[in-house]
């Protein structure tokens, strides 16, 4: 309840009845995803296309359309507009949850809980993905992946680890080897021969979702400025990956193209992207706490901790 307080007060501007969703991707997929999908569950069938988009988009291949995520479901057959604001309500909501029970079976009090919690869903991480459907979903459950692995319930582990895939979210996926490498560490030692049978029954289970989505993308146009649209940058320097680790605290900086031009960027972009895409200097600090502690959860920390910064940094280079 409190945290869903918190929510409702963080977001009032959003959640209001007669507030609009204008926000970029949100009315471009979002909304209309939701609406289709919805009138196709009313008129009982689940579509392969989407006849209004263009001439004819992919449907059921495109997971970010989340026909094969369940609770979507029961959201899209609400108004758009409610749907998606439920939507992210209770996602988010779900999410504070996942965090507060996970910091309470650690031992934390209820207050401390709560505050885990609320921490939880007002992350600037997590806020900004508000805009997106499926990655909002996707987050959203890898607190309760968590929760599961430290319980030692396998099957509620390769569900959470599941829905997070059906979510919808390809750049999600990339994350899930992390998150169910940490989900063996977690869980007790007598159970990790069956968490790992789980584990490799998760691209069985998620195979509807994953192969659509590889089958549609061999044959899509790729997203931004490609090949000779754009010139090689030539002039980017190690200490720029400092921007995966404090995106704010850099500030003028420089790009060099191959073509003599130069990018000049006074300030880091307030696009949401530029808001999520970083590590972080407070997790790295909390990492680094945790994985100096001689707990049960210092070697998934470490695993958890080292991915992050592989892909905030690594990625980034590449």
């Amino acid at each position: 309840l409190v945290i869903g307080l918190w929510i409702g007060l963080i977001g009032r501007e959003l959640w209001r009845p007669d507030a609009r969703v204008i926000f970029r991707d949100s009315n471009l997929m979002g909304l209309p995803n939701l609406q289709y999908l919805g009138e196709s569950l009313r008129e009982g069938f689940i579509p392969w296309l989407h006849p209004r988009r263009g001439c004819g988009m992919p449907f059921l291949a495109d997971p970010q359309a989340q026909a094969m995520y369940l609770p979507a479901w029961a959201f899209a057959l609400l108004p758009e507009e409610a749907a998606f604001k439920l939507q992210q309500f209770v996602h988010l909501l779900f999410l504070g949850m996942g965090f507060a029970l996970l910091a309470r079976f650690r031992g934390v009090n209820a207050a401390g809980s709560i505050c885990a919690g609320i921490v939880g869903v007002s992350a600037q991480c997590n806020l900004v993905q508000i805009e997106w459907l499926p990655t909002l979903a996707g987050a959203a459950w890898v607190p309760w992946s968590m929760l599961a692995a430290m319980t030692g319930a396998s099957g509620w582990w390769l569900l959470c680890l599941s829905m997070m895939m059906y979510s919808g979210y390809a750049y999600l996926w990339v994350m899930t080897p992390v998150i169910a490498g940490a989900g063996m560490l977690l869980a007790p030692r007598p159970e990790r021969r069956r968490f790992l049978l789980m584990a490799l029954l998760l691209p069985v289970v998620t195979a509807p979702c994953w192969m659509g989505y590889f089958a549609l993308s061999g044959d899509a146009k790729p997203h931004g400025l490609t090949g000779d649209s754009m010139s090689p940058v030539t002039g980017f320097e190690p200490w720029h990956l400092s921007f995966f680790l404090m995106p704010r605290g850099i500030a003028p900086y420089e790009f060099i193209h191959a073509d003599g031009s130069i990018s000049s960027f006074p300030v880091e972009s307030d696009v949401a992207w530029s808001l999520f895409c970083y590590f972080g200097v407070v997790p790295l600090i909390l990492g680094l706490y945790a994985a100096c502690r001689p707990t049960r959860e210092r070697a998934a920390v470490v695993l958890m901790g080292g991915a992050g910064l592989v892909m905030a940094f690594g990625l980034g280079w590449l």
